[in-house]
């Protein structure tokens, strides 16, 4: 038995594209959209982590670049969560920033760093103590002696020490550090409540304080843009493919 194929290919100039023109664009848009996503504290299959910036998202642009063709960029910035960043010392850079100020003994400099919790994370003995607290307010402003602009507060209650509820954690040995480091007060220690239920810790860091105190842990690295990729791409293949096929079922 003689069998014989034939395989009809249709011209060209017979097929305007418009199907698989909008199905790219249509592409484009899925992948602006997971990629934003990402960054908007969606955890893509692949990420170690979720992350949240806005600021990043929102930088994200999509271009349509033929009729078969589009780019999704994400902002230079991704780059430093892309490869994370090893534990380093924050206290050089507090000591010496913007809002440090001298010590009174002229032996130093010193900041103070506020630290805000949400209610939800506090263990319900600590978060009761701290919604029941009289607000703290600020009450003027002067300028100091290095004409930098500062705070005057009226101070109401605080949740005083809360080690009872939340033990002193004690911080691994990383990076330059000499050894573990335990921190001299509860995480909930000295709150205090000001208006629109921000509850803040106030801590402070100074030339004095222990070499090994101010250390950040870093973060691992976290491959977004792979893992958009790899979660995206059979999407935008079938959605393509579908889209050629009605194309090229319609000739």
């Amino acid at each position: 038995m003689l069998e014989i194929r034939v395989q009809v290919i249709p011209p060209l100039s017979t097929l305007d594209f418009k199907k698989v023109g909008q199905a790219v664009h249509e592409a484009g848009v899925m992948v602006e959209e997971v990629l934003k996503a990402s960054l908007n504290g969606t955890v893509i299959p692949g990420m170690t982590s979720a992350v949240k910036r806005s600021d990043l998202a929102g930088s994200v642009q999509r271009s349509d670049l033929g009729l078969f063709e589009f780019s999704v960029e994400a902002p230079s910035d991704i780059v430093s969560i892309e490869n994370g960043k090893p534990p380093y010392d924050m206290k050089p850079g507090m000591i010496n920033g913007p809002r440090s100020r001298p010590l009174n003994d002229g032996t130093g400099r010193y900041n103070i760093i506020p630290f805000k919790h949400n209610l939800d994370d506090l263990p319900d003995a600590v978060a009761e103590m701290a919604s029941t607290l009289t607000l703290s307010k600020i009450i003027g402003q002067f300028m100091d002696e290095e004409n930098k602009l500062r705070n005057i507060y009226s101070w109401g209650t605080d949740t005083g020490d809360t080690s009872k509820w939340m033990p002193v954690e004690t911080k691994p040995q990383i990076g330059g550090m000499t050894g573990p480091y335990m921190h001299k007060a509860s995480k909930g220690s000295n709150m205090y409540r000001f208006k629109d239920n921000n509850f803040i810790t106030f801590r402070t860091v100074s030339s004095h304080s222990s070499p090994d105190s101010w250390w950040h842990p870093g973060t691992p690295s976290n491959p977004v843009m792979q893992s958009v990729e790899d979660y995206v791409r059979p999407h935008v293949e079938a959605h393509i493919v579908s889209a050629w096929i009605e194309e090229l079922g319609s000739w």
